[in-house]
């Protein structure tokens, strides 16, 4: 794991962290889907993890503006940081997918 990682995961509020999550163990936001969370319940979340550097506008493979994680390497030490961390609730964890898909996205895939 990339020294510093653990530090800012344990700064993430409970939404944060279930939303990183969810977001390392899948894949990107589509432009839409980012867009329509900035003006949900977890926008907070969504700024947290700006802020924090885990969530960044890519080049999709169609060259169209996606946004995810800066590296499949970063997924992987958020996930293990996450397994280090008291985990959130599930409560949290249904709320934040409640969102994600309420915005169009998969949470399963």
């Amino acid at each position: 794991m990339r020294n510093g990682i653990m530090g800012q995961v344990k700064k993430l509020s409970p939404d944060a962290q279930a939303l990183v999550a969810t977001l390392a163990k899948t894949h990107h936001l589509e432009r839409k889907e980012y867009a329509k969370l900035w003006r949900s319940p977890i926008a907070v979340s969504v700024a947290e993890l700006c802020v924090q550097g885990f969530l960044v506008p890519l080049l999709g493979g169609n060259k169209t503006r996606v946004y995810w994680l800066p590296s499949s390497c970063m997924a992987e030490d958020i996930q293990q940081a996450l397994q280090l961390v008291p985990p959130v609730s599930p409560k949290v964890q249904r709320k934040v997918n409640d969102e994600l898909r309420r915005v169009g996205f998969d949470t399963q895939s």
